[in-house]
Formats: structure tokens, sequence, C-alpha cells
């Protein structure tokens, strides 16, 4: 091949490198970016004078940072990745974005001494992967988790605390004299009601803490990281006194919750369905003692929550 050739090729693999539409990178064997065309610096907000200061470890998301390590070592290994892999990565300004990435090994005199790749953004598609993954897992109407939802993270958390030796709580909520609503006064205020129960629960409880609507008017809560019945009976208390608070307020519509509650012990472990079918009897239990004293006392207030 003449020099002319060879120029030539040269100028045209670096036309291609700069100007092409999707980002390209090279980074060397220990992941320290070595070049980036303007695509690739656009879309991280870096200038060219920047790429020195890059690495894959500081673009990575730390979570993801060791996978990134060893695609890097497979790289090393077979020359080319065996599959595309997506990356959470941080742009300059801290926004994260979703990138899918192709490499494979350059030689420089049969030596390998750099990775190049292709990434492409797909920002766009996980976000809609996320949004379908949430419609299948959130209730519609109250925004909390569906069935689907609440099983699939409770599940996921019955393993943490089995590992971790730790106690979990399950309350099992039934909004009362929801089918007296629906049938005198229509669904659209029935649906008031969960949406407000739904609401209060949110407020009420942490944003670790698991809410879900698992009926039509029954809500499950996984109450995380508490430490045994002294705390679980705290749980009722607080929640009797929001109640009761919520009820005092003219803005707010009025709510009567019947609850049941199960301790997940882990000396004594048990599923989440046994947890569920002893936090429904106890609901039951105390929605026949309302009852009870309803007739009793004429229709009079049940302040237990």
């Amino acid at each position: 091949m003449t020099e002319a050739s060879l120029t030539e090729i040269v100028e045209r693999y670096r036309l291609l490198f700069d100007r092409g539409l999707h980002s390209i990178y090279v980074h060397d064997l220990e992941g320290n970016f070595l070049d980036a065309n303007r695509a690739a610096l656009d879309l991280l907000g870096y200038t060219r004078d920047e790429i020195p200061c890059l690495s894959i470890s500081s673009l990575v998301d730390k979570d993801q940072l060791p996978l990134a390590l060893k695609m890097i070592k497979e790289i090393k290994r077979r020359g080319s990745q065996k599959c595309p892999m997506e990356f959470r990565i941080r742009k300059k300004n801290g926004e994260y974005i979703w990138v899918e990435t192709a490499a494979c090994i350059i030689s420089r005199n049969e030596r390998s001494y750099a990775v190049q790749g292709i990434a492409l953004d797909i920002t766009k598609r996980k976000r809609m992967e996320l949004e379908l993954r949430n419609l299948s897992l959130i209730d519609s109407l109250t925004g909390v988790y569906n069935r689907r939802g609440f099983f699939m993270h409770a599940e996921q958390q019955m393993k943490i605390v089995s590992r971790a030796k730790k106690r979990m709580t399950l309350m099992f909520i039934d909004v009362d004299n929801l089918k007296s609503i629906n049938d005198s006064r229509g669904h659209g205020e029935g649906d008031k009601v969960l949406a407000e129960a739904a609401k209060f629960l949110s407020e009420v409880f942490r944003e670790s803490d698991v809410i879900a609507r698992v009926g039509g008017d029954e809500f499950v809560v996984l109450v995380l990281e508490n430490s045994g019945i002294m705390d679980a009976s705290s749980l009722l208390v607080r929640l009797a006194t929001n109640i009761a608070a919520h009820n005092t307020s003219e803005e707010r519509i009025a709510l009567s919750l019947s609850v049941g509650m199960a301790c997940y012990q882990p000396d004594h472990p048990c599923s989440i369905d046994e947890l569920l079918s002893q936090a429904d009897r106890l609901m039951y239990r105390q929605k026949r003692e309302k009852r009870r004293y309803f007739e009793k006392n004429s229709g009079s207030v049940y302040s237990s929550a």
C-alpha cells in the first residue's frame, strides 16, 4: 500500500470518526479516555480539551461500574464485546442518561493498546420502558402499587430481612363502608374515597414502606425496619391519631379504616402469603367488633383505628 493510499484511508477514517452521527470513543486498556468524536462530546457536555480527564469510572453509574470493568476485561480477552451492553452514565452537568455500547480492541504494531466503541443514546427508550413497567405495577386510580407491584417488592424485602435477621410489619387495611358509598352516592364518590385513602397512607408512612391497593377496598402496607411488637403497637396509635386529625379537616374526605397487623419474626420465618392471611384475619376481627359496637351504641363513632 502506498503512502498516499494510507493517508487517504486515515483521512477517511478521521472524517467518519469526527462526523459520525453516533458517539464514538476510544479509551486505553484501563478505561482512561484517549479520544471522542463530536457526537460523544455533545452528548456528555464536555470539550475536547477535557477528554484526558474522563474515564469509565468517572462516567458510569457507581452501581454499574463493576459490570463496566468486567466488560473491559472481556474485550481484552476476546477482542470485542460478546453483546451490546446498557449503561447509565453521568453527563458533565450531573444529569444521568442511558447508552448502549458495543466496543472492540484496536491494535498498533500487532499489540492491543486501546478500546474503541460506539454508544447509542437510549435514554428515551429506557424512560418508555420504565413508564410501561410502572403501568403494570401501579394502580391507576390511587397511584400506589397494585397487587402485582406489591408482591414483587414484598418478595424482595422478604429476602433482605431474612438475610439481615430483621423484623417487618404487614398492615392489612380495609376502607369501611365503601359498598354503601358506591350504592348510595355512586362509584365516582367511592373512587374519591379510595384515592383519599391512598393519599392518606402515603402521608402517614415513609417512602421506604411499601403501600399497595390489593383489592377493591383493600390496602396493604409493608413497614420496614421496625423492631417488633412495640413498634407495631405504636404504628396503630400513629394511624389512629392521624385518622382523627384527618377527619377534623373539612377539606378532606372523612375516612374509616379497619386494620389488621402481622409481624415477621426472623426466628419464625414465613411467607408473604402467610403474613397477609394473618393480617387479613385480624382486620376482619376488628371490622366485626366495629359492627357490634355500632349496633350496641346506635351508630356512635368507634374511635379505635
